[in-house]
């Protein structure tokens, strides 16, 4: 169950994204929904390989979070690629 920070979070990061969507500014991209499905992970079972909720993972995916230099490093790792393969800044 989400506590009382992680909601706070997630709130936060879905007010930045709309303010980010707003100004035009790029949007960080990513491939962990199809490296995820390529290794058979489920949200959850990727989510326990990194530490962090299902619900992170699917915010991750959607591009409706970013996640920190930690969590990119685990998540490349995980998923056998470099970050830079796994997220990169969308194209103006």
């Amino acid at each position: 169950m989400l506590g009382k920070l992680d909601l706070m979070l997630i709130m936060h990061y879905i007010m930045l994204y709309k303010l980010y969507m707003k100004r035009g500014l790029r949007m960080l991209k990513n491939r962990v929904k199809e490296l995820r499905a390529r290794y058979g992970y489920t949200q959850s079972e990727l989510g326990k390989q990194v530490d962090v909720t299902r619900q992170t993972i699917a915010f991750i995916e959607k591009g409706e979070f970013s996640p920190s230099i930690t969590l990119s490093l685990k998540l490349a790792k995980v998923l056998q690629v470099e970050v830079g393969d796994l997220f990169w800044l969308e194209e103006e």
